[in-house]
C-alpha cells in the first residue's frame, strides 16, 4: 500500500512539473514580428497603398468607354407627336481626343424640320478634339497623373507609420527588458540583505554584536524589500504597455505572461547595434520618407500648376461626323463623304482674373511646400545631430561605469584575500 501512495505521489508530482508554463526568452526579433504583421497600425499602414491605387483606378475611369442612349417620346390624342432615339458609343482618349459612334432615328407626325430624318435613321462616326485649351492636359489627365503621385506619396507615408510604431515598440520592449532585469537585481539585493540581517541577528544572540547594528541591518533589508516591490510594479506597467503592442490573427490582443524571459542585457551589445544604425551618417538622405513626401507633394502641385496655366487658354474645340444612311446591314456601306455634320464652339474671359489668380496661388503653393520641405530637412538633421551626440554619451558613460564595476571587483577580491588572510591567521593561533 505504501508503495502505491509513494507512486501516486511521484506522478503527481511529474504532472505538475510538466503542467508548468516553459520560460522562453522572447528577443525584440519575435516581439517585432507579431508587431509587424499583426498590429492594427501596421494594417492600417497597408491601406494606404490599397487606397491609393483605389484613387487611381476611380482616375481612369474618366477614360473608360461610355455606351450612351437617349429616349424622348411623345404621344397624345392617339397621335404620335414624335420619338427621337439617339444612341451610341463614346471613347475618350489620353491625347484630348474622343471618339464617338452612334445611331439616330427620329419619327412622328409634328417633328421639328431639323430632327427630319430618314426612315431608317442615321449612323454617324466622328471625333471630338480640343484644339487650345485641354490640348496639353485636362481635368482627367491631371487627376490620373495626381493620383499616381500619390501612390508614391502614400507608400512613404506607410513607411513612416511604420517607423513610428516600430520605434515606440522597441522602446517599449527594452523598457521591460530593463524593468525586467532590474526587478531581478532588487530580488537578489534583498535576499543579500536578508541574509546579512540574518548573520548579524546570529552574532547578536550570541553577544558578538550590539542590537543596533541588527536593527541598522533589517532597515537595510527593509529598503530592498521596498525597492523589490517598486520594480514590480514598474515591471507590471511594462508588461501592459508592452502588451499594447502585441496582436495576433483576427485582431486578437496578446499579453506578456511570467512564462516569457527578458534577454540578459550584458548578451544584448546595444551599442554595436546602435552603431550600425547610424553609421558615420550626419546629414539627413534625401530619400528620407519626410522628405519624399515633400518631393512627392511639389509633383502633384506641379501638376496642378501645369493644369492652371492651361486654363489660360482659349477654349477653341471641333467635332466632325461622318453620317450614312444604313441602305443595308452594314452601316457605312456606299459611304457618301459628302454627307458629314461638324461643328465648333469658341470662348475666352477676356481679363481672365480668376485663371491668374488660380496660377498665383498654385505658384505660392509649391514655394510655401518647398519651404517647408527645407525647414523640415533642418529639423531633421538637428535631430540627428543630437541622436549622436547621445550615443557617444552615452558610449562614454557605458565605458566609465565598465571600469568602475571593474575596480570594485578588484577592492572586493582583495577585500575577500584579506578577509582569508586573517581568517587562515586566526586559525593557526
Amino acid at each position: 500500500m505504501k508503495k502505491l501512495i509513494l507512486i501516486f505521489i511521484l506522478v503527481l508530482n511529474v504532472a505538475f512539473v510538466f503542467s508548468q508554463p516553459k520560460q522562453k526568452q522572447f528577443t525584440e526579433d519575435a516581439f517585432l514580428f507579431y508587431v509587424k504583421k499583426y498590429h492594427p497600425v501596421a494594417k492600417q499602414a497597408k491601406l494606404l497603398i490599397d487606397r491609393a491605387n483605389a484613387e487611381i483606378l476611380s482616375s481612369k475611369g474618366g477614360f473608360d468607354p461610355i455606351l450612351y442612349s437617349y429616349l424622348d417620346e411623345k404621344n397624345f390624342s392617339d397621335k404620335n407627336y414624335y420619338s427621337l432615339l439617339d444612341a451610341g458609343l463614346k471613347i475618350p482618349t489620353w491625347y484630348g481626343l474622343e471618339f464617338k459612334t452612334g445611331f439616330n432615328q427620329n419619327s412622328g407626325n409634328y417633328l421639328n424640320p431639323e430632327n427630319e430624318l430618314p426612315y431608317n435613321g442615321l449612323f454617324q462616326a466622328g471625333v471630338n478634339i480640343s484644339l487650345l485649351q485641354g490640348m496639353v492636359i485636362d481635368e482627367r489627365r491631371a487627376a490620373l497623373s495626381t493620383a499616381k503621385v500619390m501612390l508614391s506619396y502614400s507608400t512613404a507615408e506607410q513607411e513612416l507609420l511604420l517607423n513610428d510604431l516600430i520605434l515606440d515598440a522597441i522602446t517599449t520592449y527594452w523598457q521591460w527588458v530593463k524593468d525586467y532585469q532590474q526587478l531581478s537585481i532588487q530580488q537578489q539585493a534583498a535576499k543579500l540583505a536578508f541574509d546579512r540581517f540574518t548573520s548579524l541577528k546570529g552574532s547578536y544572540v550570541q553577544g558578538d554584536l550590539p542590537a543596533i547594528d541588527t536593527l541598522e541591518s533589517y532597515m537595510q533589508y527593509q529598503l530592498r524589500l521596498y525597492n523589490t516591490f517598486e520594480a514590480q510594479q514598474n515591471l507590471q506597467e511594462s508588461r501592459l504597455k508592452m502588451s499594447t503592442y502585441l496582436w495576433f490573427e483576427n485582431n486578437q490582443p496578446l499579453e506578456i505572461t511570467d512564462s516569457l524571459l527578458a534577454p540578459d542585457l550584458t548578451q544584448a551589445a546595444l551599442i554595436g547595434k546602435v552603431d550600425s544604425l547610424i553609421g558615420n551618417t550626419t546629414i539627413i538622405p534625401s530619400d528620407h520618407p519626410y522628405l519624399k513626401q515633400y518631393d512627392f507633394k511639389i509633383k502633384a502641385l506641379e501638376i496642378d500648376r501645369k493644369l492652371k496655366v492651361e486654363k489660360l487658354k482659349p477654349k477653341l474645340n471641333v467635332n466632325y461626323n461622318l453620317i450614312n444612311e444604313p441602305l443595308n446591314p452594314i452601316p457605312f456601306d456606299g459611304l457618301n463623304m459628302q454627307n458629314t455634320k461638324w461643328g465648333m464652339s469658341f470662348s475666352y474671359p477676356i481679363f481672365i482674373r480668376k485663371e491668374r489668380g488660380d496660377l498665383k496661388i498654385a505658384g505660392l503653393k509649391i514655394v510655401e511646400t518647398d519651404l517647408s520641405r527645407e525647414l523640415k530637412r533642418y529639423e531633421l538633421n538637428n535631430k540627428l545631430n543630437a541622436v549622436i551626440f547621445e550615443q557617444n554619451n552615452l558610449r562614454n558613460q557605458i565605458t566609465i561605469y565598465r571600469n568602475l564595476v571593474e575596480n570594485f571587483q578588484r577592492m572586493l577580491n582583495a577585500e575577500v584575500d584579506k578577509f582569508n588572510t586573517s581568517t587562515n591567521k586566526f586559525c593557526k593561533h
